[in-house]
């Protein structure tokens, strides 16, 4: 795991100094090492910071080239598959100086050229500036593990890891864009290609781009296929093992210590139990406030006993949520998942340990284990959920009500005529329908449960879920590996018929799998996301203090008149989203714009 960067320029060239600062920004992502290229003209360069993971020798240095010096590569996270890959290219007569990984992506690029991206298994994002062609390819992988961000300008093309190391450039202008404060204010979070800057944006996930004589064109490389493929459940079960057991067995490959993130619930003991099952030893890491059902230390301790992992384990203060706006200049850009506090403190606590860390994201998505899925039944008890989904299997909601339908089961957030009224200047540059997100990703021939499974694997899981992780990890040099997370396993469930998977009840083959491996009371476990106390902490006093002070506010962005009402307001659950969501932007926006 790593920071990239890379710049083409098209009339000056490269100022080194200022490379050198944009490139020490991510200095978090890889603080083991840190190197340049610089073409001969002095018009291209590629920058990387590298957190050593695999061949930890000088010749795993970045970046790196082909023999001859032609290509030329910067890149960040892991291709599992790199030894399989590694083999065939040596019998095409490929020449290796490292074991790494990197290397087997340069090689890659030289035999199969763009289409390089379709045989890598596992998380990546890279840049490849091939001097032959005088173009820079880059590319994200397909359920967007890790980021990928440019900007484009007459004077040419910057692309990083993280947003900070492009604005950090002085030709690239700090101008908010008002359309992507709506949406992080809509959704939580700023989907893609916005970011907060208008001139920067995001790769989306599964896509490709080349830059060449000033041009930028970005490609889909990979799409989830729909299948409704019909097959025994003892026979799903078995392939769901095979798959599992794989994707574990391949994270494993590590020249540095590794361990499991572990809460007790079902998807993270079902990753350190198939752990268990291959490693000598599993460290496991779980932290705690102390704060009754939402702490699941107890749970933690005890599945680690079961599982016989060496665990280590931290109750924290509250206080350790205090310093919310040095997160912040982590995640770039606003943030509103309240999760991301405890990720980053139990990322920060694994890393005393080990340097990558196994964990359960992801198995939500893949085998349809959200709560809001049983929205599609309307109702709660199983005996009656199973009968009721053959009865609704066939239901499809028209696609306006859907797109309202999913938000109104996350979290109640900011109305259109609301953001309206909490801007001081006019909003301008809206999308027509501030469900735009949602709706550019709805599948009309999906159905049921694959839809809602659909709408998440391209909406929350990359830019929420995905984002939180890499960010929280990346700030204390810690690589997450997500087992759930292998392509291989969504296009397996998307290739079923959903009555296989799912009938009525989630994760229905994981827990068939794990019925006889792990507790009971972890089978049947209500499911329960990663929490910490951050509202007990950042209540709305503390919160009301931050917006009563509001820089942007003051500097006209914010109306005044709004946000004391919102202060006034009688408390209930949307109203204290609502604070927590302008208390974020307000900490963000005096890190980042004053």
């Amino acid at each position: 795991m790593c920071g990239i960067l890379a710049q083409v320029c098209n009339r000056q060239p490269i100022d080194e100094r200022i490379f050198l600062r944009m490139r020490d920004t991510l200095a978090h992502r890889g603080p083991d090492d840190a190197d340049t290229w610089t073409s001969s003209d002095g018009m291209v360069a590629l920058g990387h910071r590298r957190l050593a993971i695999i061949d930890l020798s000088k010749l795993g240095r970045q970046p790196l080239s082909n023999e001859d010096g032609t290509i030329w590569l910067s890149y960040n996270g892991e291709i599992y598959n790199f030894q399989e890959l590694r083999s065939t290219l040596e019998s095409n007569g490929h020449r290796f100086r490292s074991h790494t990984d990197s290397e087997v992506i340069v090689h890659a690029y030289e035999e199969w050229g763009e289409s390089c991206v379709n045989r890598f298994l596992g998380m990546f994002a890279f840049v490849i500036w091939d001097d032959g062609r005088q173009l820079l390819f880059g590319a994200r992988d397909r359920l967007g593990v890790k980021p990928l961000h440019f900007s484009i300008s007459e004077s040419g093309f910057i692309c990083a890891s993280e947003i900070k190391a492009i604005v950090e450039h002085p030709d690239v202008p700090r101008i908010l864009d008002q359309s992507a404060i709506c949406d992080y204010l809509t959704y939580r979070y700023i989907p893609s290609p916005k970011t907060i800057w208008k001139s920067v944006r995001k790769l989306p996930p599964a896509h490709t781009f080349t830059y060449r004589n000033g041009t930028l064109r970005t490609r889909r490389y990979w799409t989830l296929e729909q299948g409704d493929t019909v097959i025994p459940k003892t026979d799903a079960v078995e392939q769901l093992a095979e798959l599992l057991e794989d994707s574990v067995k391949i994270r494993l490959i590590s020249d540095v210590p590794l361990g499991v993130f572990l809460s007790g619930g079902l998807d993270s003991s079902a990753i350190a139990w198939q752990m268990g099952r291959i490693a000598d030893r599993v460290d496991s890491f779980t932290i705690g406030f102390g704060n009754g059902e939402k702490d699941e230390t107890s749970d933690a301790a005890q599945m680690a006993e079961h599982l016989k992992t060496n665990h280590h384990a931290e109750i924290l203060s509250e206080s350790e949520l205090e310093n919310l706006s040095t997160l912040l200049w982590y995640f770039d850009e606003p943030f509103g998942a309240s999760s991301m506090c405890p990720t980053f403190l139990v990322s920060r606590i694994a890393r005393r340990n080990v340097t990558v860390a196994l964990s359960g994201d992801g198995g939500d998505e893949a085998l349809a284990g959200y709560n809001w899925y049983d929205s599609l039944l309307g109702i709660k008890p199983n005996f009656l959920r199973q009968w009721m989904y053959t009865q609704k299997r066939r239901w499809q909601p028209a696609k306006e009500r859907l797109a309202e339908r999913y938000r109104q089961t996350t979290t109640p957030r900011f109305q259109r005529n609301q953001l309206h009224q909490l801007f001081s200047v006019p909003l301008t540059h809206l999308e027509d329908d501030e469900l735009w997100f949602f709706e550019q990703a709805i599948r009309p021939d999906l159905n049921g449960v694959k839809q809602l499974q659909w709408l998440d694997t391209h909406t929350f899981l990359p830019e929420e879920s995905l984002t939180k992780v890499d960010r929280a990890s990346m700030a204390n040099s810690l690589e997450v590996r997500s087992p759930f997370l292998d392509h291989r396993l969504f296009e397996w469930t998307f290739s079923l018929d959903e009555a296989v998977y799912f009938g009525g009840i989630k994760k229905h083959l994981l827990k068939e799998l794990l019925k006889h491996h792990l507790p009971e009371r972890t089978i049947d476990k209500p499911k329960r996301g990663f929490s910490a106390p951050v509202n007990l902490y950042w209540n709305d006093v503390r919160c009301n203090q931050v917006l009563r002070e509001s820089r942007a506010v003051a500097d006209g962005l914010l109306n005044s008149k709004f946000m004391d009402n919102l202060i006034h307001q009688r408390d209930d659950r949307a109203i204290r989203a609502q604070r927590w969501l302008l208390t974020v932007f307000e900490l963000w926006y005096r890190k980042w714009c004053v």
